[in-house]
């Protein structure tokens, strides 16, 4: 089972930034699935680059943060895409943490699918 939450601590512009995620409910669930759709809805002639942030990393980022000292929020999309990009991965990382089931892609454990050759 994932923690139940974390806190990352930043050093962004000499000013330390603390983010607080937590572990996803199912009222965070439905709510990341919310801004998603509306993200899709609104932008569907993005660049690729914005349309993985709009409808991936910011409802994760969103969705799961519950505290953030050190610098303005809630964020807006336009203000999320701005912050560095070390900043939002590690944003990232913390909420994939807690919430693994979010996370891209396959999860570390997943068995690999065997290929069929024909000879």
């Amino acid at each position: 089972m994932s923690e139940k939450q974390t806190t990352l601590v930043y050093i962004l512009d000499d000013s330390e930034v603390s983010i607080t995620v937590v572990r996803a409910t199912a009222k965070i669930g439905v709510q990341r699935y919310l801004l998603a759709s509306k993200g899709a809805e609104e932008n569907k002639d993005e660049d690729e680059a914005l349309k993985i942030l709009r409808l991936m990393f910011y409802p994760d980022l969103i969705s799961a943060t519950t505290d953030v000292t050190g610098m303005k929020y809630p964020l807006t999309f336009e203000e999320l895409i701005e912050l560095p990009e070390d900043l939002v991965n590690k944003w990232a990382e913390a909420v994939y943490l807690v919430n693994p089931q979010w996370k891209p892609g396959l999860p570390d454990d997943a068995p690999l699918q065997k290929q069929k050759t024909r000879r």
